[in-house]
């Protein structure tokens, strides 16, 4: 029974952390910053996309 309980517990977390990532990664592309490399066509400068 216990053991259930932690494991609903931390399914909720992961659920929690995950729903919170992909919201900060949603609002750092719509300010143009991007994560990773810029996308085919588009060139990084200063953490921001140009094309």
């Amino acid at each position: 029974m216990i053991s259930r309980l932690l494991m609903s517990v931390s399914q909720n977390e992961i659920e929690k952390t995950s729903e919170r990532t992909k919201i900060g990664l949603a609002g750092a592309i719509k300010q143009g910053h991007i994560p990773h490399i810029a996308p085919l066509g588009y060139k990084r400068e200063d953490k921001k996309i140009s094309s």
